[in-house]
């Protein structure tokens, strides 16, 4: 304790690092999870969720995109942009194969 009570200058930036690496690490994380989707006419929470959802449920597709997105009701607007859960039929794996044509 006392070495504590001595060194809290060290302690403070120690904890301070571990709190921003957390974050970091945190939002990273978040954004391998999700993708970005532009709300186009005659687009709904409910359609998208039928479209984008994969096996997540639809309550919880839409609870969680709601939530990312601060919607309070069920009204989206035409060319905003939504964060939404990234599906796995929804992933796009890039890759090169190596072709002589």
């Amino acid at each position: 304790m006392k070495w504590l009570k001595r060194n809290i200058n060290i302690f403070l930036i120690v904890a301070l690092v571990v709190l921003l690496v957390g974050v970091c690490f945190n939002n990273l994380a978040f954004e391998k999870n999700t993708q970005e989707i532009t709300v186009e006419s005659g687009d709904t929470l409910w359609t998208l969720s039928q479209k984008h959802r994969g096996s997540i449920s639809q309550y919880k597709w839409l609870q969680q995109v709601k939530s990312d997105n601060d919607i309070k009701g069920d009204l989206i607007v035409v060319g905003k942009t939504l964060l939404i859960p990234q599906s796995e039929k929804n992933k796009t794996n890039k890759l090169e194969i190596a072709s002589d044509q």
